[in-house]
Formats: C-alpha cells, structure tokens, sequence
C-alpha cells in the first residue's frame, strides 16, 4: 500500500496533522516508507490516545518530545531537534498537499533532519539535496 492510502485509513483531520518523515520521500519518490510518521497538535493527540494510541516517548540526544504508536503508524506532538525549534502548527498550516494529504514540506524536512545525528537522517539529507540538485 503507498503512502497516501496508509495515511487515508487513519481518517485524521485536515488541519489538525501532517505526514514527515519518510512519508514526504516516498511521496516525492525519493525512497519507499516503512512506517507511517505524523506531526500532530495537542487536541490531535488526545484524541488519538483516547482511541487506544499508545504513549511511546521518543528521546535521541538533543531530540525529545511525546509521541504514541499504534501499529506502524507513530503521532509526534512536535519536531524540536537541537535548534530547530519549528512550531508545529505553523509547520502543518505550511504542508503541501498530494491526494488531499497533507505533508510536511520538503524543505521543511530538510532543516529538521540537517540536526539529527542519526545515519540514516544523513542519508536522508543526501537524497533531498540529490532530489533538489535534479530540479
């Protein structure tokens, strides 16, 4: 399944949500998800945890904030990572929509993933600039 109907199942509500991660590569065909990974506001994420969503906190050196989980799916209640400190419905009033899904834009991704110090983020920070260079 892409990335779209994975994110559709959840029926979440516009405005209220936006898909980073690897979600936004797969989607400008960068590379393929494995999960579903939703930058979410407040009252979202309440919600969420009253369906059964479970808490799952998330902590990576200077990268901590609240998420829960169900399945594959995971809802972070922010993207603060070292200076990056974006507000998060700003950044989900900013997303681009594809098939009437709202994610988190590309460059956005980029200026989060530029301070994580995870390998697999820098590989990430690799193919965005590859992808943008090609444009």
């Amino acid at each position: 399944m892409d990335i779209v109907s994975r994110v559709k199942v959840l029926n979440l509500p516009v405005g209220k949500y936006c898909v980073f991660g690897s979600g936004v590569l797969e989607i400008h065909g960068i590379r393929k998800a494995k999960d579903v990974d939703v930058l979410v506001t407040p009252d979202l994420y309440l919600e969420l945890k009253k369906q059964g969503w479970k808490r799952k906190w998330i902590f990576w050196r200077t990268f901590f904030c609240k998420a829960i989980t169900n399945g594959s799916n995971e809802a972070f209640t922010n993207l603060h990572w070292g200076a990056f400190q974006p507000d998060t419905t700003e950044l989900i009033k900013r997303a681009e929509f594809f098939d009437g899904i709202p994610f988190l834009r590309l460059e956005d991704l980029l200026a989060f993933l530029l301070y994580s110090p995870r390998k697999k983020d820098k590989d990430g920070v690799r193919r965005i600039e590859e992808y943008f260079a090609s444009k």
